[in-house]
């Protein structure tokens, strides 16, 4: 047995092998709440050998850890409620149907099912301890059946104003605080498990310890590959110039995409990654891949100290032992100050700094933010300013705009098979009246082209799913004008005016048609 599970995990495990010899001939069916979307009914299930495993370890950790048993019990959950939810046949007082249950029997079922569960969870945490085993069985990706979840939310929200959510949390970081005071008093046990370790973990929970090696799933959780994402067709429409110059900074240095809110920055960084697996980039760069890295997952569970910095050892770790990751932050500016504590001023930029700059394979990263947030906040660095290529993106040009419509009709006909009622000629004319229109908006929008114009468009297409239409048709598109409120309600209505002397040049109506009318 591996050198990083405590002794008193392994009593957890003795104990829960005592269980399981007595309930795992206990015929049961549990009681579960279902919905079909429409209401909600009690259903029975009959529990299989996995779920009396797992209801195993969770009656263990009822009765033999203290510190679990002080933690359920705070929420108003007893062995002796969640025992008699589920076998409600076995009276405990009278101690019905109770069998006498041998060492032998209880050595052969810890070393059959209990410690290889053991041995399983030693190679995600760096320390296995009772609290560890708890949370894991709360977890949504545990390797264990869910039946103590439903179990949990049901005692919990019959007794207790906290939710089995509230129970994991809580338990998350009750284990975080016990492993730290543990290696604080042990850090030989520390340096031992880490090295002993080290070569075979593959991907440890946030602050147990990451110690992860080469393979790409020592990423997942923190975000995901856009090169990896299947397009439909081109991201962008109309920014050659702008991906042009994007890809020549990218042969040296890291990029930085600059630019008021719905211009297309991160379209344009998705653009990039439709190139890459098209072949479409210089030589240099068609072994690149993106990766769009997701900051909620950074800092989720990091409420302890090391567990933020482990994070991004995982990541730095990786970003080293392959140069051909571009490492993606959309929103980039909210990175500033990420990670920093009272004392130590080593927040998200801080750390990556050296990394970008160094003369022997320099990390790359692809950032987008606003140009307001990036004098805020970034401009006054000098080290990021000299790290970063800046690429400002404006409005694209009305031709621009109308090309970018016209892809993006085709690509909601193809994704709602829903079709655009116009012929060509009518349908410029629509694409002229939006992109004209869509220049008076509100002083204090900021929303800018081609986002807004496109979220015109797309409520064009939904008023045809509402009304159950197989098309669009001009009053879908004049009522999606009239509810864009980022647009001055002088020119919503001169821009209906005009939509009107536009007919429709196809009707495929399959349900109900609503007369349109504006607002009031």
């Amino acid at each position: 047995m591996n050198s990083n599970i405590t002794q008193e995990a392994i009593e957890v495990a003795r104990s829960a092998s005592k269980y399981y010899a007595l309930i795992k001939d206990i015929h049961s069916c549990f009681q579960v709440k279902v919905s079909d979307g429409f209401r909600s009914y009690s259903k029975s299930v009959d529990l299989n050998y996995y779920d009396r495993r797992t209801l195993s370890l969770f009656f263990a950790l009822l009765t033999v850890s203290d510190n679990t048993y002080n933690i359920f019990s705070d929420f108003n959950i007893t062995f002796d409620d969640a025992f008699m939810e589920v076998f409600s046949s076995y009276d405990i007082d009278n101690n019905e149907h109770k069998k006498d249950v041998t060492l032998e029997e209880i050595d052969d079922n810890f070393h059959s099912y209990f410690e290889p569960m053991l041995d399983t969870l030693s190679k995600k945490y760096k320390l296995i301890i009772p609290e560890v085993i708890a949370y894991n069985l709360l977890a949504d990706d545990c390797c264990f059946s869910n039946v103590v979840r439903v179990l949990v939310s049901k005692l919990a929200a019959e007794s207790s104003p906290l939710s089995g959510g509230k129970l994991k949390d809580y338990l998350f970081d009750e284990a975080s605080r016990k492993i730290e005071q543990y290696f604080e008093s042990h850090p030989e046990i520390e340096e031992e498990i880490s090295a002993k370790e080290k070569d075979k973990v593959k991907e440890l929970f946030p602050f147990f310890g990451i110690l992860g090696n080469n393979d790409e799933d020592t990423m997942t959780g923190l975000g995901e590959f856009l090169t990896n994402q299947q397009f439909r067709g081109h991201p962008v429409i109309g920014r050659e110039q702008e991906i042009r110059t994007v890809l020549k900074s990218l042969m040296m240095r890291s990029v930085l995409l600059l630019g008021p809110s719905g211009v297309g920055k991160t379209a344009l960084v998705e653009e990039i990654a439709y190139l890459i697996q098209q072949k479409e980039v210089p030589s240099r760069l068609l072994d690149k891949k993106i990766f769009m890295l997701d900051a909620s997952s950074l800092i989720a569970g990091t409420k302890y100290r090391g567990a933020f910095e482990e994070k991004i050892n995982v990541i730095l770790k990786k970003l080293d032992n392959d140069p051909n990751i571009i490492l993606f932050i959309d929103e980039i500016c909210n990175m500033k100050g990420l990670g920093a504590t009272e004392g130590s001023p080593q927040d998200f930029f801080n750390i990556f700094k050296p990394y970008l700059s160094r003369s022997n394979r320099p990390i790359q990263m692809i950032g987008t933010t606003t140009t307001e947030e990036y004098q805020k906040y970034l401009a006054d660095d000098a080290a990021i300013r000299r790290r970063f290529a800046p690429v400002t993106l404006g409005e694209p040009d009305d031709k621009s705009l109308s090309h970018i419509l016209d892809a993006s009709v085709k690509k909601y006909q193809d994704i709602l098979h829903v079709d655009f009622s116009f012929d060509t000629d009518s349908q410029q004319e629509i694409f002229d009246i939006l992109i004209q229109g869509s220049k008076k908006r509100s002083y204090n929008d900021v929303q800018y082209n081609p986002s807004l114009v496109l979220s015109i468009l797309e409520m064009a297409f939904s008023n045809a799913l509402y009304y159950d239409r197989e098309s669009v048709n001009i009053d879908d598109v004049k009522e999606a004008v009239m509810s864009c409120e980022r647009i001055y309600e002088s020119s919503r209505e001169r821009m209906v005016s005009q939509l009107s002397s536009i007919s429709n040049t196809k009707q495929y109506v399959k349900g109900k048609i609503a007369p349109f009318s504006t607002r009031q």
